[in-house]
Formats: structure tokens, C-alpha cells, sequence
């Protein structure tokens, strides 16, 4: 079972109990890494690329859930933590 997209960033958000930590963070880790895994082979043309790349994602996985999401940007495919969106060019701010 994966976890929620909310919650792909810190897997203990909600977990208050050690026997909640205990099950969520393996769940949360196994899935994280899935889709890491998923999102580069599609992404990537050769196996060297996948395979480099795949090492970096998988290393910034534990920095990511600790909260540290200054590589997020280029070395993970699934934290949206500093994705930013611009609505400046809506008129009035509506979107």
C-alpha cells in the first residue's frame, strides 16, 4: 500500500505512536522508492543514466523525509516540496 501524495514528504506527519512509525515508515520507504524507480526508467534513454540517476534519488530519499529538501529539485522525481507555481499571468490573481 503507498502513501497518500500529501504525505510523500514526511511519512510521520501523522504518526503519533511507535507501532504507527513502526508500520508507516517501511511502507512509506518501500513506495517512495518504487516510484522513484517507476518515474526514472521512464524517463531515462540509456541504463547508465537510469542507473546513475537512480542512485542519487534513492540516497536523497532519507535527506527528503528528515525534511531536508534542498536536492529535491533535481535528484528526486516525486517530492513536490519546492515546486512553485505562478499565477501571475492570470488576470487579478484568480486561478
Amino acid at each position: 500500500m503507498c502513501v497518500p501524495q500529501s504525505q510523500t514528504s514526511n511519512p510521520f506527519q501523522k504518526s503519533t505512536t511507535k507501532t504507527n512509525t513502526c508500520v508507516s515508515w517501511p511502507a512509506a520507504l518501500r513506495c517512495r522508492v518504487r516510484i522513484e524507480l517507476e518515474r526514472l526508467r521512464k524517463q531515462s534513454c540509456s541504463d547508465e543514466l537510469f542507473l546513475r540517476s537512480a542512485k542519487f534519488a534513492i540516497e536523497n530519499i532519507m535527506h527528503c523525509f528528515s525534511g531536508d529538501h534542498k536536492m529535491c529539485k533535481e535528484r528526486s522525481r516525486v517530492c513536490t516540496y519546492r515546486v512553485t507555481s505562478s499565477y501571475k499571468h492570470l488576470p487579478y490573481g484568480d486561478h
